[in-house]
């Protein structure tokens, strides 16, 4: 396995602008590798009022919403 002991001592033989080059790689893949799986989406909230349903109605919940966000 490839550790970084073993790749500074050759970055360091770098030129200063090799040097930045080699981060900017580094920094591109190391956000590739975080965009590469993105989380799938879940409704665990689904059904969560389901308890509500006879006291409100979705516009009454709609206008309420408005009222807390304003």
């Amino acid at each position: 396995m490839l550790t970084i002991d073993a790749v500074e001592p050759v970055i360091r033989k770098m030129p200063p602008d090799l040097q930045r080059k080699v981060l900017k790689y580094i920094e591109l893949l190391a956000r590739e590798k975080k965009e590469v799986q993105p989380a799938s989406m879940t409704f665990t909230w689904a059904g969560c009022c389901a308890d509500l349903k006879d006291r409100y109605t979705s516009v009454h919940l709609q206008k309420k919403i408005l009222d807390w966000w304003g």
